[in-house]
């Protein structure tokens, strides 16, 4: 079901005039029926003066855009133009309901321009990962007001809803709160991977650490039927000194990945004191001086299925996924490159051993004192 078959089924004076964004309601020629305030701004005008136009007068091809949109059920990015004669790029969402055609409007002109430049470039800079974190909140804003006004119905705004009504309120929300999830997850490894992220290195207690992080998962590890087991017996000296941020997103990352591939199993996560063998093969250097506990090593292993050796070749690789079906690897590509990004930055190593149903085991060891 598709969001906008579900909002096409609850009441418009109700409901769309408050969707956050541009939404209009047009008859099988295109003569706009109604329009919200979200697409009087977005054309520049009056509710009424846009309402006396055709779609085709705002949208370049915009009925047969419509029908194309109905037809296969995705968005079409198309041209358009507002009444103040200003171009720009557009994503269209349609379904019909009897004789009206309804149409969510996405303003895209910062993204197709985006995407233009990329094409120009042989290599996208990794300066516009930097620019996608400074807008982050710009992209996750939409998404948290639909999230809004999905809870406000299901809680009862508006009056009490019908049982399809609540069930179509309950997707919009599922689907809004995954769209967030994969948000996160992009806009991370964006800040990881651009060359302007800061480290903030302090003192903190690596074992609350984990601890507090375990205890934010209890949800998922019970939803599963995961018994989380974490052991940190051989730490002598509970105070580091790291990024306590990008400590997090490595161990939270891990846990959720290994979770995914985990059912009514056993995650162990371990904390210890690699040998210095350890630290040299693992491809770090060791300065005079330094001992074992110079370095901690995270270990996080799972009961699960594993991963193939295909999976392997780009499990850090985000990039390569990009034009592949599956949004799953996608995210979770972004989540693992995070990883590696926030590995790199504080200077070191990540192995992994998985085979398939056999489970996996991720290894992390990090320099853990001032230089």
């Amino acid at each position: 079901m598709n969001k906008f078959n579900i909002i096409a089924k609850l009441n418009p004076n109700m409901i769309l005039k408050n969707i956050p964004v541009a939404v209009m309601v047009t008859d099988s020629d295109g003569n706009i029926l109604w329009v919200n305030g979200y697409a009087a701004s977005l054309f520049e005008t009056s509710k009424r003066t846009l309402c006396e136009h055709v779609l085709n007068d705002v949208i370049v091809d915009g009925i047969e855009s419509v029908r194309s949109s109905i037809a296969k059920e995705v968005p079409v990015s198309t041209a358009a133009m507002s009444l103040a004669k200003q171009e720009f790029f557009v994503e269209i969402t349609a379904v019909a309901d009897g004789d009206k055609y309804y149409v969510m409007i996405n303003d895209a002109t910062a993204m197709t321009d985006f995407l233009s430049n990329a094409e120009k470039s042989s290599k996208l800079s990794k300066d516009k990962n930097h620019m996608i974190y400074r807008l982050s909140t710009e992209f996750k804003s939409p998404i948290q007001a639909i999230q809004g006004f999905s809870k406000a119905l299901l809680d009862g705004m508006g009056g009490e809803l019908n049982d399809k009504q609540a069930k179509y309120a309950s997707i919009i929300s599922k689907n809004a709160a995954e769209y967030m999830y994969f948000l996160d997850k992009f806009i991370q490894f964006a800040e990881t991977e651009s060359p302007s992220m800061e480290s903030n290195y302090q003192i903190f207690d690596v074992i609350n650490t984990v601890q507090n992080i375990i205890r934010d998962n209890d949800d998922m590890f019970r939803a599963k039927n995961i018994k989380l087991n974490f052991d940190a017996d051989e730490i002598t000296k509970r105070a580091i000194y790291s990024d306590e941020r990008l400590f997090k997103i490595i161990v939270q990352n891990i846990l959720e990945a290994e979770a995914k591939l985990t059912d009514s199993g056993i995650i162990d996560i371990k904390l210890a004191y690699p040998d210095l063998v350890e630290v040299r093969k693992s491809g770090l250097s060791i300065r005079d001086g330094q001992s074992e506990n110079s370095f901690i090593k995270i270990s996080v292993v799972d009961t699960g299925i594993g991963y193939s050796e295909s999976d392997l070749e780009d499990l850090f690789e985000p990039y390569v996924h990009i034009n592949r079906a599956n949004r799953k690897n996608l995210v979770r590509t972004f989540s693992l490159g995070s990883v590696q990004n926030a590995v790199n930055i504080l200077k070191g190593s990540l192995s992994i051993n998985t085979e398939v149903m056999k489970g996996c085991v991720f290894n992390v060891i990090l320099p853990v004192e001032k230089e």
